[in-house]
């Protein structure tokens, strides 16, 4: 449970739910995204061992953070957090209102030594006053990429004459079409 004091260091991790809803526009397994948040959660603790992840769970105190905007209200002081309404498709990793890993922008399941990883990076780089952005979603190795190869340089390409210029009344200066042949008549 999130204390009052907000001591700890909480994850939020948001996770489409209700796939049998919208199973007539997707193909989602909602025993997947169960899988996947207890991987993650367990990568977190294991590095981080003061660390809670929360599921489609927001702390009260992250309600100045604009990345949680889908809450739902909670005017119970006893309820240190507000429930999130999750996104389809959605797989986001954040803390204090940073995100850390998102299925929704990336397209795929996330690495969850890699997120515990820069879980890690985020709190270390926090507490010593560093800049934490590098470790957030979108600046990650992307999947898929080749290193692109040098080659020879292509010899340079042949000049093409100037276009013909010309001025009609009151008209700012423009290029002349090309001209074109006719072709010639056959006898």
């Amino acid at each position: 449970m999130v204390s009052r004091d907000n001591s700890e260091l909480v994850f939020v991790i948001e996770t489409c739910i209700n796939c049998k809803d919208h199973v007539w526009n997707t193909r989602h397994d909602e025993a997947k995204y169960q899988e996947f948040f207890n991987k993650v959660s367990t990568a977190i603790v294991a590095r981080i061992p003061n660390a809670l992840t929360m599921r489609n769970q927001i702390p009260k105190s992250y309600l100045p953070y604009d990345l949680y905007c889908n809450l739902i209200p909670n005017d119970d002081e006893n309820v240190p957090f507000f429930q999130q309404v999750a996104r389809t498709g959605a797989f986001e990793v954040s803390y204090k209102g940073l995100l850390i890993f998102s299925k929704l922008q990336g397209g795929y399941w996330p690495n969850c030594e890699l997120v515990a990883q820069k879980c890690e990076a985020i709190v270390r780089d926090e507490a010593e006053g560093r800049d934490v952005s590098v470790h957030l979603a979108g600046n990650s190795p992307t999947k898929g990429v080749k290193k692109i190869r040098k080659t020879k340089p292509t010899a340079a390409p042949q000049q093409q004459p100037p276009a013909k210029q010309f001025v009609e009344h009151d008209q700012p200066l423009r290029q002349a079409e090309p001209e074109q042949q006719q072709p010639e008549p056959q006898q």
